[in-house]
Parts: C-alpha cells; sequence; structure tokens
C-alpha cells in the first residue's frame, strides 16, 4: 500500500462538519502528539457523540481535524504521511484506562469481587450485569447507522476498545454477517461475553500478556485457570440463582469449544451446539490473535486473520472453525 501525503486543519469542536443529525459529512481526525500519528476518529456518516469527543480529550490533541486536497494559504495546518486506507489507523491510547468501555470492566470487575465475596444477591447480581452489559452494546453498537460499518470501524481502531468492547464488536458483526441481526440476539451476545469471563478477573497483568502471547501454550497454572472459567463462569450463575437466558448460559459455558472437538472445557464438537456458539468462538480466536498481534506491534487486518483461520493446512474434519460461518463472515465484510 503505497503512501499519501495528507494536509489536515485544525476544526473547532462548534464548527465540526455535522449535518443536522449529527452525523460526520466527511471523515473527522484526531492527532495523537506522542504517537505522531493523525486517524479516523469518526468517519463519514458516523455520529458525533459525546463519548467520541472524551475519546478526542484523554488521548488526542484538544482539537479534532478534517482532511484538505489543497492546504488555503489563510490556514494553519499540518502535515503528515497517512496511508490510502486512513480507517485503517490506529489512535492508540496513551493507557489502557484510556480506552472506551473500561469504565464498564471497571465495574465488572468489582461485581465480581461482590459475588465471588458473597456480598450481593441474585437479583441485584442480575440487574447489574445486564446494566453494564447493556452500557458496552451501546458503546460498539448504537442504534443509529449502518451497524456493519460502525462494528469494522470499531475493529481498526481495535487499540481504542477495552477487551469486552472489542471482542462484543468482533462477535455482533460476525452474528449480522451470519444472519443473527436481532437485537434479542444481540443483547444475549453482550450479556454472555460480560459474564464468560468474570473468573479471568482474577488474572495478573504478567498472566494477562501470557495469555495472548502465549497462547495456546500457557504455563500449567495458567493454563489450569484457562481451561477452567467457562465452567468457573456457568457455576457462579447457577450459584448466584442470576436470571439469565438459556441461550447466554450456553453461549457462556461454550465459548471456548471448537469445530474439531479440541476446544475447553468439555472438548465437544461446536457444530453440535447452537450456530451462535460457533459464531462467538470465531469471535473470541480472531480477537485474541488481532489482541496478540497488537501487543507485538504488529500489524494485521481482519480480513488477514480471517485468512489465517480460513485456510488452516489441515483435513476437514480437524478445523478448528467452521468454513461455512468463515466464510459468511468474510462475504458479509466483502459486501459492506
Amino acid at each position: 500500500m503505497g503512501a499519501v501525503k495528507m494536509i489536515y486543519q485544525r476544526v473547532a469542536l462548534e464548527e465540526l462538519p455535522l449535518d443536522e443529525q449529527k452525523r460526520a459529512v466527511q471523515d473527522i481526525y484526531a492527532y495523537a502528539p506522542r504517537l505522531k500519528l493523525y486517524a479516523v476518529l469518526v468517519p463519514k456518516g458516523e455520529v458525533w457523540s459525546a463519548e467520541k469527543e472524551q475519546v478526542l480529550l484523554r488521548n488526542a490533541d484538544s482539537s479534532p481535524y478534517i482532511g484538505l486536497q489543497e492546504a488555503p494559504k489563510s490556514s494553519s495546518v499540518a502535515d503528515s504521511v497517512l496511508s490510502n486506507d486512513p480507517g485503517l489507523l490506529q489512535l492508540k491510547p496513551i493507557d489502557p484506562s484510556e480506552r472506551l468501555g473500561f469504565k464498564e470492566t471497571q465495574e465488572l470487575h468489582d461485581l465480581f469481587k461482590l459475588i465471588k465475596g458473597d456480598g450481593i444477591s441474585g437479583s441485584q447480581a442480575t440487574e447489574q450485569i445486564l446494566k453494564i452489559s447493556d452500557g458496552v452494546l451501546g458503546i460498539v453498537a448504537p442504534d443509529v447507522g449502518d451497524l456493519k460499518r460502525k462494528l469494522l470501524n470499531n475493529i481498526q481502531n481495535l487499540a481504542m476498545l477495552d477487551d469486552s468492547s472489542a471482542l462484543l464488536s468482533l462477535a455482533i458483526l460476525f452474528a449480522t454477517c451470519n444472519g443473527f441481526s436481532s437485537k434479542s440476539t444481540l443483547r444475549d451476545l453482550s450479556l454472555a461475553i460480560m459474564l464468560m469471563d468474570l473468573p479471568m478477573m482474577d488474572l495478573s497483568n504478567e498472566e494477562r500478556q501470557q495469555y495472548f502471547l502465549e497462547r495456546p501454550n500457557w504455563s500449567e497454572p495458567l493454563k489450569a485457570k484457562v481451561y477452567k472459567h467457562p465452567l468457573d463462569a456457568y457455576d457462579m450463575v447457577f450459584a448466584k440463582a442470576m436470571s439469565v437466558p438459556d441461550l447466554v448460559l450456553t453461549l457462556v459455558r461454550n465459548h471456548h469449544e471448537l469445530f474439531n472437538g479440541k476446544g475447553f472445557p468439555k472438548g465437544v464438537r461446536s457444530e453440535t451446539l447452537p450456530n451462535l456458539v460457533k459464531i462467538l468462538s470465531l469471535a473470541v480466536e480472531t480477537f485474541e490473535m488481532l489482541r496478540c498481534f497488537e501487543i507485538q506491534g504488529e500489524s494485521r487486518t481482519l480480513m488477514e486473520v480471517l485468512m489465517m483461520i480460513r485456510d488452516e493446512k489441515v483435513e476437514p474434519h480437524l478445523r478448528r472453525h467452521s468454513r461455512k460461518v468463515c466464510d459468511d463472515v468474510i462475504k458479509g465484510i466483502r459486501a459492506q
């Protein structure tokens, strides 16, 4: 991909190029001084929101920019080199606490401690987890505009999203590409993702790094925690008598099961499970690969990772994921 020289002009917040519905009429950029790069903060057609403004104020130069074909003589402009597809650039948070969804993850951590310490009733836990789940869902998939385009933009800027928000973006995208797009389905996916990794809240920062960088060859202590966490989460819901749909429980218990039957915790073939389980399992592996590449400082697009998974060089029955599910995701993205 060749590089082109781009010219940017500062725009005051009250002068952003927005239509009457507060949708961007052209791409709006932000500049991260420490990283010395520009990235699309609000793509054309997406709503400028209070959340986007907070991301701008926390992570970047306090003024947004618009791209110009030519620099007007009277303007104060900044130059940078930008790829031909600016959506592929990432505005990386200065600190993980700046990622979208971090607040909700902290709320999950606090809830996990209450559940673990028996400091909350089942009904209270259910109410809190639903509130957190709906909050994350509102961040990654607001009920406005083109959902697939919004989700693809999230994934292109994965470093700006906390783990739960990033995984949910992938799961919803994969589900919609496979024909699952009802509000109830998206809510079930969000709730499952909030619940299924609650036991992993006990991992230290070092263990979390190892989880991504050494997968699946973890140390024995970490492996024991990882292999056990789907059942621990499932049991936690039952122990607190939380009111959760059966499909959500199935997703929680089986989100690491694989097409070839070599997943965990039970090692069952995902072909015997509901289609949404296969979709979530694919989203989990895709997310973990993307995050691993990010941590290592390597750049991989979503399509590159999906093709790695799709073109696995094994016999069909030994594939980790359903070829059809993967093909439908790729087809859905290419149609966008």
